[in-house]
């Protein structure tokens, strides 16, 4: 069922690949319980995929929160100084 309403539900592969950009970006995002939330919220706005969006906060797992706070840790201090 979520096959057949995620890639054959009649959307475009823009507003797919939307959703998921949004679910995967806010998985960076520090505020850990409300990925999903934000996520959706995101995607309703841009007018995206909500279920590919939160089939993209996936991306942020307990073994994957490490390495993209380090990321998202320098590229900030980089970037700010």
């Amino acid at each position: 069922y979520y096959y057949h309403r995620l890639f054959r539900g009649g959307l475009s592969p823009h507003q797919i690949t939307g959703g998921l950009a949004c679910g995967v970006a806010l998985s960076f995002s520090p505020l850990i319980g409300t990925h999903i939330l934000q996520a959706f919220g995101l995607a309703w706005l841009l007018g995206f995929n909500r279920l590919a969006a939160l089939v993209g906060t996936l991306a942020g797992n307990p073994w994957t929160f490490p390495p993209m706070y380090f990321l998202a840790y320098h590229v900030g201090k980089d970037t700010l100084g």
